[in-house]
């Protein structure tokens, strides 16, 4: 084995003291060689993340690879302390029996990671002759493994004795030395000249493979320092390679790539039929089609290519709301199972996906003994990915909300993981056009690091501003000029448009096939003037008589207070007419139990599948506007901008159907309801911040009552958005939209700074998630609980002092309530955790709570409300 070195008295992981097993500690080199032993062969098993690599380093594959591990078996170097090694007296003892305790002092907060990076910038980097700038943004790649990649201060020595000080000054060398001779040496690199670029994807990586090669379970702790770094080295591959497959973390590719292979009973239509035109460089792609037009697929089958040519090995599909990741979770089952060979890992992450009963049965599935072994459950979660918010971008198909996404470019710890799960990934964004002017600042920053990664995103989007698309497109770096090229007389861009974005050049696709395009499609419009743009009695009547009819009616209201006095008042005239018309009530603002019951109820009943109703009427929220597959034979909607009311629209005869009832057979009906008075759009102003969106879409309204689908797509949304006024615009819309401009482009500019700056990081938590990636004013969560016999307990009875921590908080998250910020004036003080606790009493399955000026009221129909008492 040759003399002795001295980083082989140092342990890298230990048992605590209690632990009666005899090797109490994992020496630090094995532990290193564990975890580069992890890397190598996830290196090895991806293509994706092997050429993403050697993309963003620029050199040779060995070469590439030999850094990746050099750096990745470094990321313990400030473990190579006396401090560190004072965390388990027990083991320095066994190791190093000649350190008494007078010789060194230890020190509560020393963090090993930034202390590694400290002690190479101070001694190491001169000790081996390199010049440590360009070492550094690797080294803080590794070393910020347990969360912090931002390595500040200065190198503080340790209050110790000078001998043991020196005795880790040569250890840390010599440990520098082993490595550059096991993994650098042997590839002819020479680590004296400048390094290369550090790849992006180093830190996530880096530390991934950390928490597998930590795992005791598979890497047994070894105190033996004869085994000697070769030797030990090849141990630790052997154990490495199935478990980057048994982890989740990787998994082959069945070869199956594009529309006919994926979808094997669907016959492409409009660009789905397209596709052999599309550029599969790694790149950014946007796709502009109607509602229902199949962008879905098509978005699936270009990702299913750019994975078949080892673009990505990873699929990541961001979505507005918990609501639709739900619902987009059982379509990219079926998907899953075939992209992959074998079992094949399905993570839904937003902040409460732990309560999708899809997503449970997934991972329940591979919990299930059964006699098929691997080929049961086709679709499964490693119970490991599933465990924390850190994994859920490392499984090969994610499903999320869009803030899962946008946390990654924030200051939050282990960020990196979340953008080294994006950046191998093809990342899939739906409704793009859903999101305000904060959420764009971050997903440009989004974008622009998924281009610098050399990885691919894809944006789906049915009516997206040209504003708005170009502020995308220049984040992947694309020209002004390209990028609003080719337009019309009337200066639009053709629609429906592909347009994609690859190595500095713009490229289109249109549909140049006519059976192909989309079908002509017009919807005429009335326009109902009211009191706060709620039905009058004369349009309930009509509600219920289309019901009476069969009708599947939907009422799309923009506050959930409109939606909760509208449903009452639907359900007391169908009492006193003795009707037997049902009605559902869906928004957002019932504890998370209720919300999903309702949820999938209203799929039910107003979905495609065979339990479809007729005759049945759907009050509901913003909550439906966007991907749940819902089809309504009337629709009525509260005045919204344009684009949104074309989102709303969407859901008016979404499917091809024989069955409608006669009067709503023809040519689809919906009533806007719009203001009274011309200018005041009261409380719906507050809601879509400027009167200019809601103004502009009312006069075009009354100008033409039938829209005509596919051109008002382009037409009217661009006139809608024209940053010119309008001739005629009063001027109190006018001062509306000069108040949302500034205060837009503040938040947009605000968004971008805070993800380009060095805030210390903030915890992965749900609270600080929503914080981060929304602007102004968050909803409150407020707790509903009730006392009573047991003690307190939630509103359905279950007791939290029966229940050990864990069950407590998912009991307590299982009964919180969203409720607006406005309402924090009347409520008590939130807890440390910003929940709102309100001990409710209980009268017949109704709860309320008295404040001093207001009451709270909650049932499981009608959710949560408030109403003013003196």
């Amino acid at each position: 084995m040759g003399s002795y070195k001295s980083y082989f008295g140092y342990w890298g992981k230990a048992k605590p003291a209690t632990d009666d097993q005899d090797v109490r500690y994992h020496l630090l080199p094995y532990h290193s060689l564990d975890v580069a032993a992890v890397a190598s062969q996830w290196w090895d098993q991806s293509a994706a993340i092997r050429r993403a690599f050697v993309s963003n380093i620029g050199i040779s594959e060995k070469q590439a690879k030999a850094w990746v591990l050099f750096f990745v078996a470094l990321h313990d170097l400030g473990k190579i302390d006396i401090r560190f090694q004072l965390k388990s007296p027990a083991s320095l003892q066994g190791l190093r029996p000649d350190i008494s305790p007078d010789d060194a002092a230890g020190e509560r907060k020393y963090y090993h990671g930034p202390q590694g990076f400290l002690a190479f910038r101070r001694q190491i980097s001169k000790k081996i002759g390199v010049d440590f700038d360009s070492w550094q943004s690797w080294l803080a790649a590794v070393c910020g493994h347990h969360g912090v990649l931002q390595m500040s201060g200065s190198w503080q020595a340790p209050d110790a004795e000078d001998w043991v000080i020196a005795r880790d000054e040569k250890a840390r060398a010599e440990w520098v030395d082993a490595l550059i001779d096991l993994y650098l040496k042997p590839v002819g690199i020479d680590w004296q000249q400048p390094l290369p670029n550090c790849s992006p994807l180093l830190a996530g990586f880096c530390s991934v493979c950390d928490w597998v090669g930590s795992n005791p379970e598979f890497f047994k702790y070894c105190s033996d320092d004869s085994l000697g770094m070769g030797d030990y080295w090849k141990s630790a591959l052997k154990v490495a390679a199935p478990l980057v497959q048994e982890m989740g973390l990787h998994k082959e590719l069945s070869g199956v790539a594009g529309m006919s292979e994926l979808f094997p009973d669907l016959e492409p239509r409009q660009f789905q039929a397209t596709l052999s035109q599309f550029n599969l460089e790694s790149g950014l792609t946007l796709i502009e089609a109607p509602t229902g037009s199949g962008k879905t697929e098509t978005a699936l089958a270009l990702a299913s290519q750019l994975l078949a040519t080892n673009r990505a090995d990873s699929i990541i599909f961001a979505l507005p709301t918990q609501a639709t990741a739900n619902a987009m979770l059982e379509r990219l089952e079926v998907v899953a199972g075939k992209l992959y060979e074998g079992n094949t890992n399905i993570v839904l992450a937003h902040g409460r996906a732990r309560f999708s009963q899809d997503f449970q049965r997934i991972k329940s599935a591979a919990e299930m003994p059964n006699a098929q072994g691997v080929e049961a459950a086709q679709v499964q979660c490693a119970q490991w990915l599933g465990e924390s918010r850190k994994r859920v971008f490392l499984g090969q198909i994610g499903v999320c909300t869009i803030d899962q996404v946008l946390i990654s470019v924030l200051p939050v710890r282990h960020n990196f993981v979340r953008s080294f799960g994006l950046q191998k990934s093809v990342l899939i964004v739906d409704e793009v056009h859903a999101y305000d002017a904060y959420m764009y600042g971050l997903l440009t920053c989004v974008l622009s690091a998924q281009q610098q990664a050399g990885g691919s995103a894809i944006l789906l989007s049915a009516t997206l501003p040209a504003e708005h698309k170009n502020k995308l497109l220049d984040a992947w770096g694309a020209r002004p000029d390209d990028a609003s090229a080719n337009t019309n007389s009337n200066g639009l861009q053709p629609y429906p448009l592909v347009t994609q974005v690859y190595q500095n050049q713009v490229g289109r696709i249109q549909i140049e096939d006519k059976d192909q395009l989309p079908e002509p499609r017009e919807v005429q419009v009335e326009l109902v003037a009211t009191e706060d743009c709620l039905p009058d009695e004369d349009l309930m009547l009509r509600l219920l008589e289309a019901a009476e009819q069969g009708a599947l009616v939907g009422i799309v209201c923009n506050l959930v207070a409109d939606a909760q006095q509208l449903y009452q008042r639907l359900v007391e005239l169908c009492g006193q007419s003795n009707l037997d018309i049902p009605v559902d009530l869906f928004h957002a603002r019932y504890c998370f139990a209720h919300r999903q019951q309702h949820e999938q109820q209203v799929l039910d009943f107003y979905g495609k599948g065979d339990k479809r109703a007729r005759g049945r009427i759907l009050v509901a929220t913003q909550v439906i506007e966007q991907s749940l597959d819902l089809d309504f034979d009337w629709l009525v909607s509260q005045i919204c901008p344009v684009d949104l009311l074309f989102q709303r629209l969407g859901r008016l005869h979404r499917h091809e159907r024989n069955n409608r009832p006669a009067n709503f057979a023809g040519v689809p009906r919906a009533v806007v309801l719009v203001p009274v008075e011309e200018d005041d759009f009261g409380l719906h102003q507050l809601v879509y911040a400027s009167g200019r969106f809601l103004w502009r879409t009312k006069e075009l309204l009354q100008e033409t009552p039938t829209i005509q689908f596919p051109a008002a797509y382009r037409e009217w949304i661009e006139k809608v958005y024209d940053d010119e006024s309008w001739q005629d615009e009063p001027e109190a819309i006018q001062k509306s939209h000069e108040d949302y401009e500034t205060k837009s482009q503040a938040t947009y500019y605000c968004a971008r700074q805070l993800a380009n700056t060095e805030y210390s990081p903030a915890a992965d938590t749900d609270e600080n998630v929503a914080c981060m990636t929304r602007d102004g004013d968050m909803n409150l969560s407020v707790l509903l609980l009730q006392e009573s016999t047991k003690g307190l307990t939630t509103l359905t009875g279950t007791a939290l002092k029966d229940l050990d921590e864990w069950d407590q908080k998912e009991a307590m998250l299982l009964s919180t309530v969203g409720a607006p910020a406005s309402w924090r004036k009347w409520l008590p003080d939130p807890d440390i955790d910003g929940v709102v606790r309100i001990e409710m009493t209980e009268v017949a399955n109704e709860w309320s709570w008295r404040g001093n000026k207001n009451y709270l009221n909650y049932n499981e129909l009608i959710g949560l409300s408030m109403e003013k008492h003196e």
